[in-house]
């Protein structure tokens, strides 16, 4: 095909590629900018003002991201976090219960998390303290992991419990202390046209890049999030030298 002239509009779809054949799409972003730069050094000699030499002192790149949704999967971009969907944690912000005869039952009833659970009294606003075995007392209480609640006999008040639990509908990134984000490629695709209204592919490949590892939930009251990602292009040492290929290809 010769080389012709189009007008890039829109901002079509992107994927990360792990080393594993993985991915990680991009098909809702707001802006996606992929910039290259090559930084120069000039010599200078003698008295002239201009310089003598002028050479390639480093190259570079990076590929930035503003998505319009979200997954786990940025997360294990950024910050190389693990993905579970086996034993997820849930969130319960808010179950209130009242007491009968000193025992209740939560409204999740398998898989809660003993250790995370918290129990407010409604009426005086206090905390109880969660014990394990033995005599509950009064300002204390016992949970079992099928939501099974105990209190002091006495107690009839109206109980706020927050909690962990598993959820099988449930996904969970885990971020680790020491994770550090992986390398991957990055691909782009996007259809335009030229000025005469033919339509055209345009295909971007980065053989090699790595997440700055650096992601951030921006919660607004009344506005949508949309993280941003952004990503450094690496040397990927092929044997000819290429780092990124661009390509127009002609809808037929």
């Amino acid at each position: 095909m010769a080389n012709t002239e189009i007008v890039l509009h829109g901002v079509g779809k992107g994927m990360a590629v792990y080393q594993d054949g993985s991915v990680v799409p991009f098909a809702n972003a707001q802006d996606i900018s992929i910039e290259i730069s090559t930084t120069e050094e000039d010599v200078y000699g003698g008295d002239g003002l201009f310089p003598i030499l002028s050479f390639v002192k480093e190259k570079g790149g990076t590929v930035k991201i503003t998505n319009a949704t979200t997954t786990v999967d940025h997360l294990k971009l950024t910050q190389s976090a693990t993905v579970d969907t086996e034993t997820a944690k849930a969130f319960k912000f808010s179950d209130v219960k009242t007491p009968t005869s000193g025992t209740c039952t939560l409204s999740v009833t398998t898989g809660v998390d003993v250790d995370s659970v918290t129990c407010v009294d409604t009426v005086t606003g206090k905390a109880l303290t969660r014990v394990t075995g033995g005599v509950v007392k009064i300002g204390e209480f016992s949970v079992t992991a099928v939501g099974a609640v105990t209190v002091d006999s006495a107690l009839e008040d109206k109980l706020d419990f927050s909690y962990f639990y598993t959820s099988a509908k449930a996904v969970t990134a885990t971020v680790p202390t020491n994770g550090l984000p992986g390398t991957i490629e990055y691909r782009h695709h996007l259809v335009t046209e030229d000025v005469d209204g033919k339509k055209y592919n345009v295909y971007f490949r980065i053989y090699k890049a790595k997440c700055s590892g650096k992601f951030t939930f921006d919660l607004k009251r009344g506005s949508a999030s949309a993280p941003a990602l952004e990503f450094k292009l690496l040397d990927p040492k092929r044997d000819d030298n290429a780092f990124m290929d661009y390509t127009i290809e002609e809808v037929v």
